[in-house]
Formats: C-alpha cells, structure tokens, sequence
C-alpha cells in the first residue's frame, strides 16, 4: 500500500483528496496544525502529522518515508495574497530539494491558467514556477490548476464574494467587462489529484476544469436569485468599495480548459455545475 503525504489535508479540498484516497486503498499521512485537526484526520482513517505552513521543517519531517506528496495547503487570507503566493513558492522548493528523486512524486496546486503564465501577471503562479525548478532539478512535480472548486457548501472565491452579497444586500458586478470563469466539482477535483498520482507526467500542468465559459454576471445573477436579493451592475470605481479585496479577481477572467486532463488521463467530470450549487447553496 503507498503512503501519500497530504498538505492541507483538514481543508474543503484536501479533505476531499483524502477521502478518494483512502477508497482506493492509499495509506494517508495527512498535516495537521492541532490536536483538533488531527482528530478529524484520524476518524477519517488516516494519520495525522502535527505540523504547519510556518514551520518548513515540521513539514519535511513529516514526508520521510513516504512514496509520494500531494502540497495543498495555501494561506487563503487574500489581504496578504501575494506574499502568500512567494510563500507557497518556498515551500515547493523545499519539498521538491527533499524529494529529488524522480519515484516521490510531488504533486502542487496553483491556479488554472496556462503552464508559462508569470507571477508579475498572476502571483499564484509562483507555485507553477516552483513547481518547474523542482521538476528541471529532477524531482518527478506535477501541478494541478484548480479553478473554481465547488459543491453546494463552498465555491472557491464566490463564496467571500457570496457573504459579500448577503453584507450589502445586493449582488453586483463590474459594468461593461465579459469576464468568464470556470469551476470544477470538488469530488471532481478530488479524482483528477489521483489520476495525477498515478499517471502524471512530470513537468506537466493538469488543469481541473469540469466547466468553462461561465460569465461572472450570471455568477452574480445566481448569487442575487439565490439570496433574492436585486442584481446590479457597478462602476469600476465602485468595485474596491465593494469587493473589497476580492476587487481584484471580479474583473479578472479566470478562464480555462480541462480538455487536455481529460484525454491525457482519462479524467470525467460527473459532478453538479457551479451555477446549481449555487441555487442549492447551504447558507450558513
């Protein structure tokens, strides 16, 4: 039985990963900040490793012995979102320098645009820059590109931007900008990080997108239906006002196929579109 190493595995998604993993007959190392997280790894059969983001060395300590390590983990705080992002980049670097050898794979997450993109442009591609270092300095690293994961209880950015709606008592978007997102389903998501496991190319990007071409209005459109509350179109500068700090992506297309991961790794979405777990949402 293979023990795989899983950052992040207490998180929407790495709980998700975990719970494929072990149905399909993995051993599951999963970090795990506290006594709390810990609990909840090991009541899903896996063992827990007490460690976190700050502490690297807590980190590679946890992955001796393994035969491969899923990095998911990410500070989500996006009021520090760039230094977040060179943050990731140095822990990718330092698990790829522990895991030179091309047997442990390393599996990173980043976002979905395409392999090549620079963190000038987009900062959490200083994870797929990381990710390359590690694969050119031969460690076997593969990158899955999430977009926008979802089921009918989170939805990646939409959900800040969601409890955003339901504090103004409005929906609103960007006038004038044909933005389009796309969004994968999180047991959708969870499969394709196995796949990669298994039949991932090193140096590869795996983008997990089960949908496409979904225009950010009628995300927002959703989101006011949902929440019935009125749909409106706001200024660019209006939108720091409103977004706050998630200004930034409203306007953004955060846009991509998952064409390729379905014909390289035989990859079928099966799970709910973003726009009905929205409907279905579960509000808190």
């Amino acid at each position: 039985m293979k023990r795989i190493f899983v950052t992040g595995a207490t998180g929407f998604l790495g709980q998700a990963i975990v719970k494929n993993l072990l149905d399909n007959n993995y051993d599951i190392v999963g970090l795990a900040r506290n006594k709390s997280s810990a609990a909840m790894l090991e009541n899903l059969g896996a063992t827990a490793h007490i460690g976190s983001l700050q502490d690297i060395n807590s980190i590679l300590a946890g992955i001796e012995g393994v035969d491969a390590v899923i990095h998911t983990a990410f500070n989500h705080d996006f009021a520090i979102y760039k230094q977040s992002c060179e943050d990731d980049r140095h822990i990718i670097l330092a698990l790829g320098k522990a895991l030179n050898n091309k047997s442990c794979p390393l599996i990173v997450t980043s976002g979905p645009w395409a392999i090549g993109s620079h963190s000038e442009q987009f900062p959490r591609a200083a994870s797929d820059e990381a990710a390359l270092v590690c694969h050119e300095n031969g460690a076997r690293c593969m990158i899955v590109g999430l977009p926008q994961v979802h089921n009918t209880y989170k939805f990646g950015l939409i959900s800040p931007i969601l409890e955003i709606a339901q504090s103004k008592q409005v929906s609103a978007y960007i006038e004038n900008t044909n933005n389009q997102w796309a969004a994968v389903h999180l047991s959708d998501a969870a499969n394709l990080y196995r796949l990669v496991l298994e039949n991932g190319e090193s140096g590869h990007k795996y983008i997990a997108v089960g949908e496409e071409n979904i225009p950010f209005k009628t995300i927002m459109q959703t989101i006011g239906n949902r929440l019935n509350l009125p749909t409106h179109a706001i200024t660019k500068e209006q939108a720091q006002d409103y977004f706050g700090p998630y200004a930034y992506f409203a306007e953004l297309s955060l846009n991509a196929s998952g064409e390729e991961s379905k014909k390289a790794l035989g990859w079928t979405p099966k799970g709910a579109s973003l726009l009905d777990d929205i409907s279905n949402a579960i509000l808190s």
